[in-house]
């Protein structure tokens, strides 16, 4: 029976991690081993090329990591009205989008004319304060646009959500600049976003590490000193081509910062030198989970869990915790791209010739012990396993080249004795591509076999399709989890590596008769907009408390109560010294 929930290719019920940062995080977060830190890395010497963060590059940092997820494409959401979005910047002091907005944040809001009082507006957490070390604090906001930095460093999976939200950011109005790995500003920058290199090239770094691998936190130490290593070779021999972050955070002057949970460390300390507020985002439950106390910082601020409900509904968690659900990037090719892309009118014509095909792909995903040989012969034997047509997407593991190598000599080295009767099927069946839109080809698809990104296991949902995940690292296997709970898709417990051609073909088959499921999802998806959501969040943020000069306000009192417990501690100390003496 497919529906059973028995069979070889449930997913196991995965541990989530503690929910505390791997660094201590916690209401007695030891800002003086941040010093130390700081004052031990200084000794080593300047950062390489232009002092660009040498321990930043591959999808997490040294201070704070989480797996990389893959892109987070999806359909698109309806276009908001001009009415319920205003495009023409600045707002009205008045708006009632944005009082409606700060109501989501605060808890509540004022009647217009009411006397407010700074004092009962937002709650009170306890947790960490982070010691300024300044005394200059960012002057109050006078402008209508605020300038917003975002930090993001790992795949386009990582960087993706991030571009949509920049986006509908400068719809509003604000001015936004992404700081992110040095292969991702291609990306940023074709999309109208403004973008700077950062951080290593993700792909160099993991290509350079051999790939991702690995279920839980055991993997992570391994995959920190093996990435910062390699990280820092890349920027060795590419001088000069990133920027340190602290540098361009300096030269950009922003009045926000909004990080991904991957930018983590770089994003504390420009807040703790500059006072200058940072929004923490998540696009996992894991990576919320492994964050732990982040999101109750003092003074507070919103952070954005960007997980759709229907993958995972947080609950009443947190009041400053929003989750908005995933923030897609729709994209549509036009008749422009057609013409100028011999594959991508090639894919079109093929999917309009025949039956809906299954679309395989592991986007920025690189398999740890899994060359990419080995994965295209995955495909193309469950494809024809299973009698269904395949599109094959080549993502960083360049499937579609070897595939039309694969077309042109009739054999590939690596791939096995089958190579030609492979080649003769996929002449027939397969179309290989190097990327193409998800909210274009995916609801054209039968069903999508991926590693269970967050951006795309989303994308499929939102696109009403099946999947079927394999997964490759980290968060992946529980998003396998969740999906097979939905009855929209089959994922393996074992991850890619260890998964035959034979099983994924029955994947493929059980998980397309899932459908019905698929399809009921899909439209749920749909109908909400995450992007708007946060947008909204961020710029209520902006105008309730950066623009007031709110935030400084708050910073300054919580500076000047840690530095009375410190010299209290230390006098404590000093007695205790005395007296033992």
């Amino acid at each position: 029976d497919d529906d059973d929930d028995d069979d070889d290719h449930d997913v196991l019920q995965t541990p989530r991690a503690p929910s505390t940062t791997a660094w201590g995080m916690c209401p007695a977060f030891d800002f003086d081993a941040l010093d130390r830190l700081e004052e031990e890395e200084h000794e080593e010497g300047e950062q390489q090329n232009s002092g660009a963060d040498a321990g930043y590059g591959f999808g997490f940092d040294f201070d704070f990591m989480d797996a990389i997820e893959e892109a987070a494409a999806a359909a698109a959401a309806a276009a908001p009205t001009a009415d319920a979005f205003p495009l023409a910047p600045p707002f009205k002091v008045k708006s009632l989008v944005r009082a409606a907005t700060w109501s989501l944040i605060s808890g509540g809001s004022k009647e217009e004319g009411e006397d407010e009082d700074e004092d009962e507006v937002g709650l009170e957490l306890p947790g960490m304060v982070p010691r300024v070390r300044s005394n200059t604090m960012p002057a109050k906001i006078t402008a209508g646009v605020s300038r917003i930095a975002m930090l993001s460093n790992g795949s386009r999976g990582d960087v993706q959500p991030l571009v949509a939200l920049s986006l509908r950011l400068h719809r509003l109005g604000h001015e936004v600049r992404l700081l992110t790995n040095a292969d991702l500003v291609p990306f940023c920058m074709q999309r109208g976003v403004d973008a700077v290199p950062v951080f290593a090239a993700c792909q160099a770094v993991i290509e350079c590490i051999g790939g991702m691998g690995g279920r839980m936190a055991e993997n992570l130490p391994s995959c920190m000193l093996r990435g910062k290593k390699a990280a820092e070779d890349w920027l060795k021999q590419n001088p000069g081509v990133c920027t340190a972050g602290k540098d361009a955070l300096d030269v950009f002057k922003p009045d926000l910062v909004i990080c991904g949970s991957q930018a983590t460390g770089l994003a504390m300390r420009y807040e703790a030198a500059t006072g200058v507020p940072v929004v923490y985002t998540f696009f996992s439950r894991m990576s919320l989970d492994f964050a732990g106390g982040i999101t109750e910082l003092c003074p507070e601020r919103p952070s954005l869990f960007a997980v759709s409900p229907v993958l995972g509904d947080l609950g009443k968690r947190s009041d400053l915790l929003l989750q908005t659900g995933d923030w897609s990037l729709p994209e549509f090719p036009t008749e422009g791209d057609f013409a100028g892309s011999a594959e991508l009118s090639a894919l079109r014509d093929f999917l309009a010739r025949g039956s809906a095909p299954v679309v395989i792909g592991w986007g920025s995903m690189i398999a740890e012990g899994f060359p990419p040989v080995q994965k295209l012969g995955l495909a193309l034997r469950a494809l024809r396993a299973s009698g269904r047509r395949g599109v094959v997407v080549g993502g960083w593991s360049r499937l579609h080249q070897l595939g039309n190598e694969l077309f042109g000599k009739g054999k590939l080295p690596g791939l096995g004795p089958d190579a030609a009767e492979l080649a003769a099927f996929a002449a027939k069946r397969v179309c290989f591509v190097a990327e193409a839109p998800h909210a274009w080809l995916l609801p054209q698809c039968c069903g999508a076999v991926h590693h269970g990104g967050a951006g795309t296991t989303q994308a499929a949902l939102r696109a009403g399709i099946p999947s079927v995940i394999t997964p490759i690292f980290w968060d992946q296997f529980g998003h396998g989890t969740e999906v097979q709970r939905l009855g929209a898709g089959v994922a393996f417990k074992e991850a890619l590596p260890q998964i035959s051609a034979a099983a994924l073909a029955t994947a493929i088959r059980r998980a397309v008769a899932r459908a019905p499921v698929a399809t009921q999802l899909g439209a749920r998806l749909r109908d909400e907009d995450g992007v708007q959501s946060a947008s909204l969040a961020i710029d209520g943020f902006l105008w309730k408390w950066v623009r007031t000069g709110r935030f400084a306000r708050d910073l300054a009192k919580h500076r000047e109560a840690l530095d009375a417990r410190h010299k209290k501690i230390q006098r404590v100390a000093s007695s205790a010294r005395l007296g033992g003496a």
